[in-house]
């Protein structure tokens, strides 16, 4: 209403002062007015007016003046808590999402460990079965060990019968009790010949589960030996998800240096209780005896965790370069093996002294301090250097240990690769 007013004031006076110079000028065009100290005084009257006017209306805009400022300050700091609530509401979601993804495995975990407990109090009476066994066959040897030198020249060869049915038993999960019959043989001066069959190794970790074995949560070191291996290898296998998982390669410390030729990382290197690459003939064996499945676990210096799984994981022999197949990509950690812009499917593997990624001009196993199917050069590559606290020594150079969906200017602390047969109880998609 004020505003109105000063308004309908600035238009009346403006009409008032239009009315007397155009009476002005008339009168002037007609008689050469007379009373111009009137004009004066007018005109005197209308500047009071008019500056009365302008302090006025001064004084009423520089309050508004000031309000807008203080509300243009007030909608811009209510803009940057909204743009940090956002923030804040993405990590949450993030954290929400890793969260339910660790309960699940800690449910998990807990309903193996009661579904086992029964399971575990009738092992430990087989095994106190068994140690009784084992007890009456020290006995019988311990008298054995009196006939001579010769040992089992003569007298009662039921330990033999009882050693061999030992070592039966404790290649099957199940145990059987047998009874022997003792019985006497005449002396001789030489053992009777005996057939030993040859060990029957598993195929790999699920082999193992399979076969009623390693049913309890953890790490389990073995030996294995996939179709088409010439001798059989030790493997470390860990158990969870309801399946075994053989783990191929492994990074937590930096005790082992993983800028290696190309013998080392064909036949393995390192220690499979810290670091260690399997040998790619061992993982050439493992993917090639069906369609296994790819499970990379990895960890930030933050403390957050990550996972990546593939449906499909497979690398062939040497002669081709133990070339890479993968896909079927689902996780948390974002896919850096198989992405539109650099994927690493069908590429050939690279060392320092076998060049085989697609960068013509250099070789990335150099350049980035490891070995790896690059392509020019890469989104993943966990086989670089060991970076504590993840901070590179050339910001421009990440020869770190990478996965670039989760940082790429940072190394991560700690990365396990283990593979599965595809078929032996399917992961969810865990997005």
């Amino acid at each position: 209403m004020k505003l109105q007013s000063i308004l309908q004031g600035v238009v009346l006076v403006s009409v008032l002062l239009l009315t007397i110079s155009v009476n002005a000028k008339n009168a002037t065009r007609r008689r050469k007015c007379r009373c111009e100290k009137y004009l004066g005084a007018v005109n005197k009257a209308i500047d009071t007016k008019l500056k009365e006017f302008e302090e006025m209306f001064s004084k009423f805009l520089e309050p508004m003046s000031d309000n807008y400022k203080k509300e243009s300050a007030k909608l811009l700091d209510i803009n940057v808590k909204l743009g940090e609530i956002n923030g804040n509401m993405t990590d949450s979601q993030e954290e929400l999402r890793r969260e339910k993804y660790n309960l699940r495995l800690v449910w998990e975990h807990m309903y193996y460990q009661e579904q086992s407990a029964d399971s575990l109090n009738s092992n430990f009476k087989a095994l106190d079965s068994i140690l009784k066994n084992v007890s009456l066959l020290v006995d019988k040897l311990e008298k054995m060990t009196d006939v001579g030198e010769s040992g089992l020249i003569s007298g009662d060869t039921s330990a033999m019968k009882i050693a061999t049915a030992a070592t039966k038993a404790a290649r099957k999960t199940t145990i059987k009790t047998t009874e022997t019959t003792a019985t006497k043989v005449e002396s001789t001066t030489t053992l009777p010949s005996m057939k030993v069959d040859e060990p029957q190794y598993p195929r790999d970790c699920h082999d193992i589960y399979l076969k009623g074995g390693m049913q309890f949560l953890g790490d389990y070191y073995l030996m294995v030996k996939p179709t088409g291996a010439t001798k059989p290898f030790k493997v470390l296998c860990k158990i969870f998800k309801n399946a075994g998982w053989t783990v191929i390669q492994r990074r937590m410390d930096g005790s082992v240096n993983f800028y290696r030729n190309w013998h080392d990382y064909k036949t393995g290197f390192g220690n499979q209780a810290g670091e260690f690459w399997l040998g790619n003939d061992n993982i050439y064996y493992l993917t090639n005896q069906g369609d296994m499945m790819l499970r990379v676990e990895m960890e930030e210096w933050s403390g957050r965790t990550n996972h990546a799984n593939y449906d499909y994981f497979r690398i062939e022999d040497e002669s081709d370069k133990y070339r890479l197949h993968v896909h079927g990509y689902h996780g948390i950690a974002g896919d850096s093996l198989t992405p539109h812009w650099m994927s690493h499917d069908g590429k050939q593997f690279s060392t320092m002294d076998n060049d085989n990624d697609d960068r013509y001009y250099d070789n990335c196993a150099k350049s980035y301090h490891g070995a790896w199917w690059f392509n020019t050069c890469y989104e993943s590559h966990l086989n670089g250097r060991y970076y504590t606290n993840g901070t590179h020594n050339n910001y421009f150079v990440r020869d770190g240990i990478q996965w670039n969906t989760i940082h790429p200017h940072s190394s991560l602390k700690s990365v396990e690769m283990m593979i599965k047969p595809y078929d032996a109880s399917k992961l969810p998609n865990e997005v």
